[in-house]
């Protein structure tokens, strides 16, 4: 009856919302044949929006047909349409009466081929029509390669009703999206945007982000409501892992992980526990699983489904049947991997790195990284392995000393100043790239301390997996233990997402990787 009652309730939350506010945050500035633009932090600008109410759609260094399947959030009905905000960083080519938004793929073209290479802002402003709605576009006046017909940049612009074009540098519309997203008017935001200038129409007075009311601010969207509806109607752990795979952050995930993990503990048997356990050996248990990098929940001496379920999580790494239920000789081992972690100065720690990554090979490294994944030497094995030519996306395009020196310092990663080193021993930008090397191995343990100020749960880690097994980062087991395997798919999608190739999941990447919808770049 108790739970009839709180699906109810859930059901009752679903109720249809308000009209539909949308917006769409787009940054393009690694392009394969121009010059490359100054980026803008894409997933920082989409968040500021979506937390101000917006159903938010966002992509960073899209090809054209990504950028058509982000862009679709405006073409979806709307039975209620709300205000409409769309940021376009990136280059722009136009023929005197259209302007085309171009995909990073886009090559010298003439006016046919712009149309399959990019998108008409036409057609975007069609779609954002007879609303209040604000259309910002960040480019520079570096040129785009292109045919007889076409020109660089954005042109003329036919007036759509209720539709404000702001224009300027990338990061002067994304000063402006921020005044929006507070609350500001058009004109406040031309103001203080420093360099940006309205193109045409629109009402300079109009204020497209309305403010919510008090107490409403973290209200759930109605998608997270309709989905949690859904997901209570049908009360299954595959109902409710779907939920979280939509909504990871939802107004109601915890509420979603709680009964999931209930419903997992009543499908397993009722079989007696092996062990007979005092209170102290529970609460050493939990110990255990917490400085194993697993989340036991409170530290009470009392196994519950929180403590059950991290038994799962290194059971499951450990290759034994994830019951939930430890017996006598997991116990031993679960007291093994704990006592390695404090062994003065690390002796079996340095012994095994001496037969195994001390003598390089990837192999070697990778059996290091498996038995030790926080070591004393994992930064070296890390790197070695992310400087070994193992990953094309790591690599550069270019093939010349400047030219090289330049993809590393877009990437700013240790990895990639290291290839430079490697490749140009003597080069001419040799100081300065292992200045720089130097600099970034000393922020590692800093990049390892961010990730786990996140505090990242089984359930999230799993989920940043599965987002890098879809992009076919080849991260290794979806298990939400975070191998070598991951870490080298971490650095590659932090590599071609222009995030800081660390490795280490931080606030941005997260960010980043919880956007990702089943399409990879975009998110709705």
């Amino acid at each position: 009856m108790r739970y009839f009652l709180f699906l109810l309730a859930a059901l009752a939350g679903a109720a249809p919302a308000m009209a539909e506010n949308r917006a769409v945050v787009i940054g393009n500035a690694d392009y394969r044949n121009a010059p490359d633009l100054a980026g803008s932090d894409t997933a920082a600008l989409a968040a500021v929006i979506r937390k101000a109410g917006f159903v938010t759609a966002e992509g960073v260094d899209l090809p054209s047909e990504q950028l058509r399947q982000v862009l679709d959030l405006l073409a979806r009905d709307d039975l209620e349409p709300g205000a409409r905000v769309v940021m376009l960083s990136g280059r722009f080519l136009n023929d005197g009466s259209e302007t085309w938004y171009m995909g990073t793929e886009a090559q010298r073209s003439g006016p046919l081929g712009a149309g399959a290479q990019g998108v008409p802002l036409g057609l975007i402003t069609q779609l954002m029509a007879n609303r209040d709605a604000v259309l910002l576009l960040g480019t520079d006046q570096q040129d785009m390669p292109h045919d007889q017909g076409l020109t660089s940049g954005i042109g003329p612009m036919s007036n759509a009703e209720g539709v404000s074009v702001v224009t300027g540098s990338p990061e002067a519309v994304a000063r402006a999206l921020r005044e929006l997203a507070a609350g500001r008017s058009v004109a406040r935001a031309l103001s203080v945007g420093q360099g940006v200038e309205l193109l045409l129409g629109g009402d300079p007075q109009m204020v497209p982000v309305r403010p919510m009311p008090a107490g409403q601010e973290d209200q759930p969207s109605a998608p997270d409501r309709s989905a949690w509806a859904e997901a209570a109607a049908l009360d299954t752990i595959k109902a409710w892992s779907t939920y979280l795979e939509r909504f990871p952050m939802g107004s109601f995930a915890t509420a979603a992980r709680e009964r999931r993990a209930a419903l997992r503990l009543q499908e397993q048997p009722q079989v007696a526990s092996t062990l007979q356990l005092a209170p102290a050996d529970q609460l050493e248990i939990q110990r255990a699983l917490a400085r194993l990098g697993l989340e036991p929940g409170p530290l009470d001496g009392r196994i519950g489904v929180q403590t059950r379920e991290a038994l799962r999580d290194w059971q499951r790494r450990n290759r034994a049947d994830p019951t939930g239920e430890l017996t006598v000789p997991q116990l031993a081992e679960l007291r093994r991997q704990v006592a390695a972690l404090g062994e003065p100065g690390g002796k079996q720690d340095r012994d095994f790195w001496e037969r195994s990554g001390a003598r390089g090979g990837i192999e070697r490294l990778r059996n290091y990284l498996r038995r030790y994944p926080e070591g004393l030497f994992a930064i070296d094995a890390r790197r070695q392995l992310a400087s070994s030519g193992q990953h094309p996306l790591l690599q550069p395009r270019a093939s010349g000393d400047s030219t090289t020196f330049r993809w590393a310092r877009r990437q700013d990663s240790a990895a990639a100043y290291q290839q430079y080193l490697d490749r140009f021993p003597q080069g001419a930008h040799v100081a300065e790239a292992r200045l720089r090397h130097d600099n970034l191995l000393a922020t590692t343990r800093a990049a390892q301390q961010e990730e786990a100020a996140l505090g990242l749960n089984a359930t999230t880690r799993m989920l940043i997996e599965t987002r890098l097994d879809r992009a076919k980062l080849v991260p290794g087991e979806v298990d939400g233990r975070f191998t070598d395997d991951t870490r080298e798919a971490l650095r590659r999608y932090q590599a071609v997402h222009n995030l800081r190739v660390t490795g280490y999941v931080s606030r941005q990447t997260l960010n980043a990787l919880l956007a990702e919808p089943e399409t990879e770049g975009a998110r709705q």
